[in-house]
């Protein structure tokens, strides 16, 4: 048994580890990405209760925007991380403030792929992740190592 809960602890720690480092290099990458500014088409949120299998009970803001890249359009509707359980009422009611419709945004798109954009690049955290990864690889490793001296039960 411990073999089994310490490759488990072991092969999730890992997962979250390779996860977390392609979140900061994404977020890098992000921070990096040229800007021009677009204007804000719409913006609308919803509301998710814990019977929604797609979210967490929260707001989830919505927002559209309109930018040019060499002379082509795009629309995009990226404006930054949300946290999977959704954001406070008063947070996406300031969000809605920030994004109302004709608003000027600076807008941060990809040169490789200028139809990929966001208002707000991500932080680079991801540190919850990697400390999510380490004590499961630390707690892992010993049990994984405990259930193979006793025999791989």
């Amino acid at each position: 048994m411990f073999t089994l809960v310490g490759a488990g602890f072991l092969a999730i720690g890992i997962l979250f580890l390779v996860m977390g480092r392609r979140a900061v290099a994404a977020a890098k990458a992000e921070k990096s990405w040229p800007t021009v500014m677009g204007k804000v088409a719409t913006a609308t949120y919803t509301r998710s209760n814990d019977d929604d299998a797609r979210h967490g009970f929260g707001y989830y803001p919505k927002v559209t925007y309109e930018y040019s890249v060499g002379g082509a359009s795009y629309t995009g509707s990226r404006i930054g991380v949300v946290p999977s359980q959704g954001l406070n009422h008063m947070r996406v009611e300031q969000v809605m403030r920030q994004h109302q419709p004709g608003t000027q945004v600076a807008v941060h798109y990809d040169p490789a792929n200028p139809s990929n954009s966001t208002l707000r690049p991500a932080a680079g955290g991801a540190g919850l992740m990697k400390v999510l990864a380490i004590l499961l690889i630390v707690f892992g490793t010993p049990l994984f190592l405990i259930g193979l001296l006793l025999g791989g039960h």
